[in-house]
């Protein structure tokens, strides 16, 4: 790397910290900020109009305004103001204006819509045959958008009879049983099973005596599902679409409905719109933290002795997606949470004072805590002061070991922010089963909401951020190997890593995907030497296995495609640049004999990523694909892990750093994925993604450096 270009990257990863940490909150941790929707919008407004159209006209008149003056120039909507329109958004935008007869009021964006949908799908008349085949058997989001038509009255009278029943009396039976009945939804929409199947049901006017006496009883399994705050999820379309569902068959007075509707107000922003989900606080902390300290192995100075910690968790043979004790445990498990929590090994939490006997693990001293708290305990989290304002976080404990002093190079993050941030990480973990998705304990969720449920990406790296925090306690080394233990019992029978729950398999979101694979195997190389000998002989058979999988799921060109991140000018809508670069990050890290594949499939890899790089030296989702500041980032940050690509790693820095002059406000790439493919952009992502990498240039010597 000559002089001028390692001197550009280290003033503009100087610059780019300092932005990083200007975003840290006043509550000691980064929250981000999502894209508006117009999806969100949308069911939001429907929702509302359905509940009660005068008491709520100001935010469906606000929401109104946004989606006319967010259209696309071809008369539809993207899922984000940077997308291209889409027949689903689209779609539902149009019902949100037929929801309150608003046709007359908004002749521009409804014949737009009209106009974009004839074009796309064909006549209006062949709407719903056209919706199904954008998602094929996979009915999670088909179902929800053609009910909402019907329900807007778009569908015409007989509407009801159009759109395909939904099997909700199946929710009274243990999700287990679920994967052996090939169900046409995936586990998180469950809530959406419930309420859509019912509301199809009474106005289809469809006979079938079994659903007709289910009702009440998987009613009561959709209360037990919902959080506190109303948002199934912090989803504004999953929340929508039950809201609007009970509302739709006469229950606007139901306690889901009521908190569903309430969350929907609290949520929309000034402008009037709706993001795809509240936040990811937990997925911009983590990978915050990982992008301002970049030093491959926190203990290179340090002996590294296998500490002998007991495992704290021992349900390894429990499923994490089954929630079939749940159902009939539910109080059970409410009543009992203190004694469950001592009884798996976890201290109670010590905030404001030590739990009282008899007082559930996440009881803070302080009486506006324990209200502001409620549900949370009820997810079983163990929050060390987010829920207590009024209590600061203290000095250095005696057991914190500043990795400062140990000579542990720890970048931007002074030694009282990373004790905020790992106290605030503990308490974001899962100490009880969830309600929701019924996971075993030691997951953590994308948000620190109460929508949020365990996942592989979020627990992965929350593994990794503590690790980076400094040397680890005794309660660290604890919640990380309840996590190591999570992550295992996640692990598919094909080697992979799904996101939410093991066993289904048939439908995206509960298949392996090698990113989240690559994640978990950097997890599990990083909390290794802090395991007792018996989970690290687990987590030592898991990766082979997880190898295997990266193995046998790489791309004969070379490619890993991811899950949740995608390019909509990328073939098949893929991102091939995102997958296999955190692949390949995965495998350069140190203890390279332990986490590399054949060499051979590093290679090619890396040659892939050699390959979609663009002239200027940017990449996109793939070589045809526009570039971003995201995938850009991410390729260089892999590609300078592999030395005889060093040459076409420094061209992408140099594109890197010319983009970040020219783009002064960093402008983020709508290249997330929601559930059902929605797309949103992160405000944070391009900074933290660019800090990473500019972080691993500043370290890594080049061939030209020598020169």
């Amino acid at each position: 790397m000559t002089p001028e270009l390692r001197q550009r990257a280290q003033s503009a990863r100087h610059e780019i910290t300092r932005r990083l940490l200007s975003e840290l909150g006043p509550e000691g941790h980064w929250t981000g900020e999502l894209s508006s929707s117009a999806l969100s919008t949308a069911t939001a407004v429907v929702a509302l109009a359905t509940m009660d159209r005068g008491a709520n006209e100001r935010w469906i008149q606000s929401g109104l305004n946004w989606l006319a003056q967010h259209a696309n120039a071809d008369g539809g909507w993207g899922d984000t103001v940077r997308s291209r329109s889409n027949p689903s958004t689209t779609a539902l935008a149009w019902a949100a204006f037929g929801a309150v007869e608003a046709d007359a009021t908004f002749p521009q964006p409804v014949n737009g819509a009209v106009a974009y949908l004839e074009r796309t799908l064909g006549p209006l008349g062949q709407l719903v045959p056209s919706i199904e085949a954008l998602y094929g058997k996979d009915r999670t989001f088909s179902v929800p958008i053609t009910m909402t038509l019907a329900l807007s009255g778009r569908l015409g009278p007989d509407g009801w009879r159009r759109v395909r029943p939904l099997p909700f009396e199946l929710a009274v039976l243990p999700q287990a049983v679920f994967g052996a009945l090939r169900l046409p939804v995936v586990s998180y929409a469950l809530p959406a099973l419930i309420a859509i199947g019912q509301v199809i049901h009474q106005r289809s006017k469809r006979f079938h005596p079994l659903r007709s006496l289910a009702r009440n009883r998987t009613l009561n399994v959709l209360i037990t599902l919902q959080p506190e705050n109303g948002g199934f999820l912090e989803a504004t379309p999953l929340t929508s679409f039950v809201t609007m569902s009970l509302a739709g068959m006469g229950l606007s007075g139901h306690l889901v409905a009521q908190r569903g509707a309430g969350f929907l107000k609290q949520s929309m922003r000034p402008d009037g719109s709706w993001p795809i989900d509240t936040n990811l606080a937990t997925w911009v902390t983590t990978l915050s933290i990982k992008a301002l300290r970049f030093v491959p192995h926190l203990s290179k100075n340090l002996p590294s002795p296998r500490h002998r910690t007991p495992t704290p968790y021992r349900n390894p043979s429990a499923s994490p997606g089954s929630w079939s004790q749940y159902v009939s445990r539910f109080w059970k498990t409410i009543f009992s949470m203190n004694r469950a929590s001592v009884a798996a090994g976890v201290p109670p939490a010590v905030e404001g004072g030590v739990s009282p006997p008899g007082m559930p693990a996440r009881a803070n001293q302080d009486p506006t805590a324990r209200s502001a708290g409620q549900d949370a305990r009820l997810y079983g989290r163990r929050d060390a002061y987010r829920h207590n304002t009024d209590v600061s976080p203290p000095g250095i404990p005696a057991g914190f070991l500043d990795p400062e002093k140990l000579g542990i190079e720890q970048g931007a993050l002074d030694a009282p922010q990373r004790l905020s941030l790992r106290r605030w990480l503990l308490g974001q973990q899962y100490r009880v089963q969830h309600p929701y998705t019924g996971a075993a304990p030691g997951g953590w969720a994308w948000t620190d909401l109460p929508g949020g449920v365990p996942d592989a990406d979020d627990t992965a790296g929350a593994l990794l951020a503590l690790r980076h925090l400094g040397e680890p306690d005794m309660e660290t080394r604890q919640a990380a190997a309840a996590g190591v233990v999570w992550l295992l019992g996640l692990q598919n029978r094909d080697g992979g890593i799904p996101t939410f729950c093991r066993g289904w398999g048939t439908l995206p979101f509960d298949r392996s995907t090698p990113e989240l694979t690559a994640h978990a195997l950097r997890a599990w190389a990083a909390w290794e030497p802090h395991l007792d000998r018996p989970l690290a002989n687990r987590v030592a058979q898991a990766t082979r296995r997880a190898l295997l999988y990266l193995d046998r799921s790489q791309r004969a060109d070379g490619a890993w495609i991811p899950l949740w991140f995608g390019n909509e000018q990328a073939a098949g809508q893929e991102n091939p640049v995102y997958g296999t670069a955190q692949v390949l990050i995965a495998m350069n890290e140190r203890k390279a004999g332990e986490l590399a594949l054949r060499e051979s499939s590093r290679q090619r890899a890396a040659r892939f990523l050699v390959q979609a790089q663009r002239p200027d030296g940017a990449w996109g989702g793939d070589a045809r694909a526009g570039v971003s500041l995201e995938e850009t980032a991410l390729a260089v940050e892999a590609l300078l892990g592999v030395p005889e690509c060093h040459a076409q790693a420094e061209a992408g820095l140099t594109a890197l750093l010319n983009r970040l002059e020219a783009d002064q406000e960093l402008t983020a790439a709508p290249i997330g994925l929601y559930f059902a493919r929605l797309w949103y952009f992160e405000r944070l992502y391009p900074l933290i993604f660019v800090a990473s990498a500019l972080g691993r240039a500043c370290e890594v010597t080049t061939p030209s450096d020598q020169g």
